[in-house]
């Protein structure tokens, strides 16, 4: 009899334990970083939600004007978003989405002579090196950063690839999957420099593959 108890026991426990993992390993939490492009990509965390696992938080971090060196200061300096600090933020999110780069890349071809182009990507690639570093302190789950894309579309062909060439290494690097949309951006996926409703669509199809 005491042994038939015992086992009903173990039994039990196992059982709330498989529930208890089972329900665990269904809970996320999303966490968007980046630029004007970055509001957009958080307001499709709400689509996520299906049997694939149970949606618990989202969060947006994001400026208008955000550039690279921005963000790094922003998690060192441990910047407050309403009620919840930027590095606690990072540790408990299941998914980052970071989006950033283009105002960096835009202000590099805007005030800069052509032989110069090279030297200022080389020093913006030093940058987001800093911050992948940073991110893999306080996260080491999946981060996604979204790649850079042409709002040129039929200019600045060249730079363009050298740029995501070198991006898509250093997210190989720091085991960051990169989103390469540069192939993929034409005039149908932009209005203007940021992304559209197609844009977001394919931006949407693409990280749900991941998860």
């Amino acid at each position: 009899m005491k042994l038939k108890v015992f086992f009903s026991f173990v039994l039990i426990i196992f059982i709330v334990f498989f529930i208890y993992n089972f329900n665990v390993s269904k809970k996320y939490s999303f966490l968007s970083v980046g630029d004007f492009n970055s509001k957009g990509i958080f307001d499709l965390y709400s689509s996520f939600v299906d049997d694939n696992f149970k949606y618990v938080s989202s969060y947006n971090f994001f400026y208008n004007e955000m550039r690279t060196t921005d963000l790094i200061n922003d998690i060192k300096n441990n910047k407050k978003i309403n009620d919840k600090f930027l590095q606690n933020l990072l540790i408990k999110a299941n998914l980052i989405t970071i989006n950033v780069g283009i105002n960096d890349i835009l202000s590099i071809l805007e005030s800069s002579n052509i032989s110069d182009y090279y030297n200022f990507f080389d020093s913006y690639l030093y940058d987001v090196e800093e911050l992948f570093r940073l991110l893999r302190i306080y996260d080491k789950e999946k981060i996604i950063f979204v790649g850079i894309y042409n709002p040129f579309v039929n200019s600045y062909n060249e730079y363009f690839s050298y740029l995501n060439e070198k991006l898509e290494l250093l997210c190989s690097k720091y085991k960051i999957y990169y989103l390469d949309i540069l192939d993929v951006f034409d005039d149908s996926y932009l209005d203007g420099i940021r992304f559209n409703d197609s844009g977001y669509n394919f931006i949407n199809k693409e990280i749900k593959k991941t998860c």
